[in-house]
């Protein structure tokens, strides 16, 4: 026999030579060989895990399958079929176990186990996951080796989990006045590969899309430039790009060349337009195509601001389901992220959330982390973030072993400041507080409630409790200080007392009658001055001054000129007396 192949369902032999049976099953023999170097084992049909009729087991659907009949990664294929299996026993509780298929012989059987059996024995294989929990509900994952059509799922999950995607190339650049090029690039969808060809906007025209306002799409002019003027607010026309804002376009590329340009939502700073996500976009491009990258583009066009390629950034939302999947954390500078093993969170372990275990000098330092890198530091947790410290021994929360703190510090055991300095170091100290709780400003030793040394305003408290503003008028070395407190009459009215003098000076009611020399001011009476060692001295002039005056009905002058009083009344000057 000099060939043998498979045709449908019978062998096609091209020639049959003398004892021909033994040929036969030489070749049959060969092609097993092949088959099982090929394939792999698998499930054919059925073999669905479910829960068992008995609480706590699991059941085992029919099955066909293909197993080795050798420990061999090479061994051949043998065709096996297993009735249903009914009240399998999982051993214990909360426990994943493997479901494992069994050769045996050619008389496969159902067991459980905790590791891979293929591992181990290449007969046997995996096909699911099964575990009861303490109140004996089952728990069940159908998987394993059911590879049945395994290019196909292959392709399928590929093209459902990444749909079209770049690999390489298509890369985007600015050209000509406002064009963009493309490199050639290559793609897959699923496991389908295609090449890209290169693009030129400048030679073919690209499409741009934006929202219709009624919740389609519409394709503009087939254009050579990217217009740089103008964003998608949604509303079907096009809105203005504000001065010194962004505008965004995203370009899509579909395999068969066509050049799609997505305007983006907003006019943006540049900030919000490098973070601003893929928008929402017809169907067709992700169908027949997919994003290449994003550009960046300042109003008045020129040039490109960014190009975000999709091969160099993800453009869309991506959440990791394992912290430990990310790369590039690892941070060696200020502002950098850091990748931490579990020794190095637990000596961070309550820095930002105040939590009781507490960190040493010492295992910050270990970090590779500077004091001034802290930020929402609780008192308890580090107090070195305000002060430079040249030693620190003390491990416990208290500070109480600090050692070598500024010149100006003065710290109790729960290490608290009462002097600041200005940050260039003067004044020296800037800020202060004593023991009564008076604030200076410059000074050391307050004497009220807040002092500043020649300076203009102090807020202190007197002997009998009233609040006293002291004022000072300061002239080279002389310094003229002048006391007043302010505080509610009996009768509700608002009384300014005069430290100097020892009275008081000026009241004003709850009518707002106003009285001098007196707490009550008479309730008639605007102005009520009362007085035995003073007078009421009135305005004085000339006649040339008081003719300059918009004369009103009632005024009342002295007029110097004239020497008399005199008031204006019915239109015109009038002595008094």
């Amino acid at each position: 026999m000099t060939a043998i192949r498979i045709i449908d369902d019978h062998l096609e032999l091209a020639n049959i030579g003398s004892n021909t049976h033994s040929q036969i099953d030489t070749e049959l023999t060969a092609l097993r060989g092949i088959s099982g170097a090929a394939d792999s084992p698998m499930i054919i049909s059925g073999g669905l895990l479910s829960e068992g009729t008995n609480a706590g087991t699991f059941k085992v659907a029919a099955l066909t399958a293909m197993l080795r009949s050798t420990d061999s990664s090479t061994g051949d294929l043998a065709a096996v079929s297993l009735a249903e299996q009914d009240n399998q026993t999982i051993t214990a509780a909360d426990t994943t176990y493997r479901v494992i298929l069994n050769y045996n012989g050619g008389s496969p059987t159902i067991s459980i186990g905790v590791d891979n059996p293929y591992d181990s024995d290449k007969r046997n294989i995996p096909i699911g996951r099964i575990m009861k929990d303490a109140v004996d509900t089952i728990h069940h994952l159908n998987s394993g080796y059911r590879l049945q059509g395994g290019v196909e799922k292959l392709h399928e999950r590929a093209r459902a989990v990444r749909n079209i995607e770049l690999e390489s190339g298509s890369t985007i650049s600015y050209s000509g006045v406002n064009n963009f090029i493309m490199t050639e690039g290559l793609v897959y969808a699923g496991i389908n590969k295609f090449a890209l060809s290169s693009y030129d906007s400048a030679a073919v025209t690209f499409t741009p899309i934006y929202l219709d306002g009624g919740g389609g799409w519409t394709e503009g002019a087939a254009s050579n430039t990217i217009d740089t003027a103008h964003y998608d607010d949604g509303d079907g026309v096009l809105g203005d790009i504000g001065n010194n804002r962004y505008g965004n376009f995203w370009i899509y590329k579909h395999v068969d060349d066509h050049v799609y340009a997505l305007y983006g939502r907003d006019s943006y700073t540049l900030a919000e337009a490098e973070a601003a996500g893929e928008p929402s976009h017809p169907d067709h491009l992700d169908y027949f195509g997919l994003l290449v990258g994003k550009i960046v583009a300042p109003k008045l066009g020129g040039s490109f601001t960014l190009i975000q390629m999709v091969t160099d950034s993800h453009l869309t939302a991506v959440a990791a389901s394992d912290h430990n999947n990310l790369g590039g954390l690892q941070g060696g500078t200020l502002a950098e992220y850091y990748h931490l093993t579990s020794i190095e969170l637990t000596k961070l372990g309550g820095i930002e959330n105040a939590a009781t275990a507490d960190q040493t000098k010492a295992d910050i330092d270990s970090l590779g982390l500077s004091h001034d890198s802290l930020v929402d530091v609780s008192t308890d947790d580090h107090h070195a973030q305000l002060h430079s410290i040249a030693s620190h021994n003390d491990t416990t929360a208290t500070g109480a072993e600090l050692e070598t703190l500024t010149d100006n510090s003065i710290a109790d055991t729960l290490h608290r400041h009462s002097e600041l300095v200005a940050s260039d170091g003067s004044p020296d100290p800037a800020l202060s507080v004593n023991a009564n709780g008076d604030v200076g400003i410059g000074t050391t030793s307050p004497s009220w409630g807040l002092a500043s040394p020649e300076k203009l305003l102090h807020l202190v408290y007197d002997g009998d409790g009233f609040p006293v503003l002291v004022l000072e008028r300061i002239n080279g070395s002389a310094k003229t200080t002048k006391k007043y407190s302010q505080y509610i009459g009996s009768g509700g009215q608002l009384v300014i007392y005069d430290h100097t003098r020892g009275a008081n000076v000026i009241a004003v009611d709850t009518n707002g009658n106003i009285g001098y020399g007196t707490t009550v001011p008479a309730t008639s009476a605007l102005l009520d001055l009362t007085s035995t060692t003073g007078a009421l001295l009135i305005t004085r002039m000339t006649t040339t001054q008081k003719n300059a005056l918009t004369a009103i009905n009632g005024m009342l002058l002295y007029d110097s000129t004239l020497n008399k009083f005199q008031g204006y009344e019915n239109g015109s000057w009038t002595s008094l007396i």
